[in-house]
C-alpha cells in the first residue's frame, strides 16, 4: 500500500515531524509513504526527508494565510495547484491521499478527482468560523479522519459529516529508542550556553508563534528572578519572517523586565541534545492537539511543567508524573518550577514515570501500527 502524504505547509513542525517519525515503522507494516509539500520555507523539512530517505515531491503549493495578499494568491492559484497535485498523485500510483491540516482543501479535491481514498488528519482545536464552514463543505469528500487528540475529536464532534465517517484518534508519536536518556548525546558546541554554571536549566522548545504562549515563559522567568532564582532559561525554536512582530514583542518583554538570564537559542537540529542538558522542561502553549515537545521531554525522562492543552492531561497526571497548570498563568508556572527546583527527588520521580508513560502509550511503533490499521480499514470501505 502506498500513501501520498500532503503537507499543509513546508515549514518543519509538528505534522511534518510526525510524517518523518512514523515512516520507518509504516514500512515495517507494508506501507510506503510519498510526501508532497510546498517549496516555501521548506529547506529544513527537505533535509529531514532526505536524511530519512523518504521519497518526496517539492512543488509550488500555495498555503492559505491571514494576510490579504496570501488569500488572493491562494485563490488565484487554486486550480493550478490542484492540477499539480493530481499529476503527482497519478504518477506515483498511490492508494490513499492523506491531507495533513484543516486547510488542505486542495489535497482533498485532488484526491477525490483522481479517484483515490482520502484521509484527512485534523489537529486544530481553535475555532475559525469561515474555515470551519469551508471544512464542513469539504469534509463530505473524505473517506476517513485521523484526529491527533481527543480534544480534537471533541472539537469536531458536532460535524455530522465527520461523525458519519471512519475516524480514529492517533497521538503524535515519539521515538523512545532514539530519545533515550541513557544515550550519549554529543554536539560540536554547547547549545545551552549557561549564564550561571551552577544554576538549573529551565527550557521550552517551540517555534516563535503566539499560540505557544512564550510571553508567559518570559513572565515566569521574571517571577522566579524576583524570588531570588538565578537559573538559566532557554527558549529553543525557529523564528519565521511572518512572526517578526511577535518576536519583537517577546524581546521587548525581556528588556522591560531587565532579564539577563534568558536566551533565544534559535533553530534546534536535535531535541535530544538540548533535552539531555535540561533540568526542567516547560510547555506554555495556549493551543495544541498533542505537543510533541512534551512527549519528547517525557521520553528523555525530564520533569515537566505544562499548560493544560491538547491531550497533555491524559499523559501528564498532575502531581504524579509532572505538573499541569492552566493556560496563561505565569504565577502557576513559576510556582511549580520552583517546587521542582527545591525537590531533586520529585524531579527524578516525575522524569522516571513520564518516560514509562511515553514508552507505554506514545512510542512511534504504537502510533504507526494504528495508522496502518486505519489505512487498511479505509481501503476496505
Amino acid at each position: 500500500m502506498k500513501i501520498a502524504n500532503i503537507s499543509e505547509e513546508g515549514r518543519y513542525g509538528g505534522p511534518q515531524a510526525r510524517i518523518v517519525a512514523i515512516d520507518d515503522n509504516l514500512k515495517r507494516n507494508g506501507i510506503s509513504t510519498f510526501v508532497i509539500f510546498p517549496d516555501e520555507d521548506s529547506n529544513l523539512f527537505c533535509e529531514k526527508l532526505k536524511e530519512s530517505k523518504i521519497s518526496a515531491a517539492r512543488i509550488k503549493l500555495r498555503r492559505l494565510g491571514r494576510q490579504k495578499r496570501r488569500v488572493i494568491r491562494y485563490l488565484l492559484t487554486f486550480t493550478i495547484d490542484v492540477f499539480a497535485l493530481i499529476r503527482v498523485i497519478r504518477k506515483e500510483k498511490v492508494d490513499i491521499v492523506q491531507c495533513n491540516g484543516a486547510l488542505q482543501f486542495k489535497g482533498v479535491i485532488a484526491g477525490r478527482l483522481t479517484g483515490k481514498k482520502v484521509v484527512w488528519v485534523l489537529n486544530s482545536t481553535t475555532p475559525r468560523k469561515v474555515i470551519d464552514w469551508i471544512f464542513f463543505i469539504f469534509s463530505r469528500s473524505c473517506d476517513g479522519f485521523i484526529m491527533t487528540g481527543y480534544r480534537v475529536r471533541n472539537f469536531h464532534a458536532e460535524n455530522k459529516r465527520v461523525r458519519s465517517k471512519p475516524r480514529v484518534v492517533i497521538h503524535p508519536p515519539v521515538d523512545v529508542e532514539k530519545l533515550d536518556p541513557t544515550k550519549r548525546w554529543t554536539s560540536n558546541e554547547p547549545i545551552l550556553k549557561k549564564n550561571n554554571p551552577a544554576g538549573f536549566n529551565i527550557v521550552t522548545i517551540a517555534n516563535i508563534n503566539p499560540i505557544k504562549g512564550l510571553e508567559y515563559f518570559i513572565e515566569m522567568t521574571h517571577i522566579l528572578n524576583k524570588n531570588g532564582r538565578t537559573d538559566n532559561f532557554f527558549i529553543g525554536g525557529q523564528k519565521h519572517r511572518s512572526q517578526d512582530g511577535y518576536f519583537r514583542y517577546l524581546k521587548g518583554l525581556v528588556d522591560r523586565y531587565a532579564i539577563r538570564n534568558l536566551e533565544f537559542t534559535g533553530r534546534l537540529h536535535t531535541a535530544g541534545i538540548v533535552l539531555c542538558d535540561t533540568d526542567i522542561f516547560v510547555c506554555t502553549s495556549l493551543y495544541e492537539s498533542g505537543p510533541m515537545t512534551v512527549w519528547e521531554a517525557m521520553a528523555m525522562r525530564k520533569a515537566i511543567v505544562s499548560t493544560d492543552v491538547g491531550d497533555v492531561s491524559r499523559f501528564i497526571r498532575n502531581g504524579e508524573n509532572g505538573f499541569v497548570v492552566p493556560t496563561g498563568d505565569p504565577k502557576a508556572l513559576a510556582e511549580k518550577v520552583a517546587q521542582l527546583i527545591a525537590d531533586p527527588g520529585l524531579r527524578s520521580e516525575f522524569g522516571r514515570k513520564a518516560r514509562d508513560t511515553a514508552v507505554q502509550h506514545l512510542d512511534v511503533a504504537i502510533c504507526a501500527r494504528k495508522y496502518a490499521e486505519f489505512y487498511r480499514r479505509i481501503v476496505r470501505v
